[in-house]
């Protein structure tokens, strides 16, 4: 519960109307019931460090998460009673994931996350295997 309590206190400066504050920032109601229903289950927890980033889809059918145990896990939000991972991505990092996202214009089948070590990865979701490190 406490998971993801924590990354949107840390997101929105510690605010006490987080309902209010989750609406302001662009969150559908529906994506609001599925950060209540992950926080229920603590079903964030099946990463092994800090949660450090979040991000849905344009629909909201999936979350990505990136964390300090430098794994990135696609979530199933469809319904969001029965919240689970869909994906596990072992990015190969050598720091923590701070940043993770869909990119937009692909049919959710490309994400980008960025590490501490300074890497920054695309990754094909049809192709596991398949990363790319991307040239600044």
């Amino acid at each position: 519960m406490e998971t993801l309590h924590a990354l949107h206190r840390r997101e929105l400066g510690g605010s006490s109307q987080r309902r209010a504050d989750l609406y302001s920032l662009g969150y559908a109601p529906d994506q609001i019931r599925t950060i209540g229903q992950i926080e229920e289950t603590e079903s964030l927890l099946m990463h092994n460090g800090c949660v450090n980033t979040a991000n849905w889809n344009r629909d909201g059918t999936m979350l990505i998460t990136g964390s300090d145990d430098r794994k990135l896990k696609i979530w199933d939000t469809t319904c969001y009673s029965n919240v689970r991972a869909k994906a596990t991505l072992h990015t190969g990092f050598l720091d923590n994931i701070f940043f993770a996202d869909f990119i937009p214009g692909t049919k959710d089948q490309y994400v980008v996350a960025c590490s501490a070590d300074g890497s920054t990865l695309l990754f094909d979701l049809e192709r596991p295997d398949y990363e790319d490190v991307l040239q600044s």
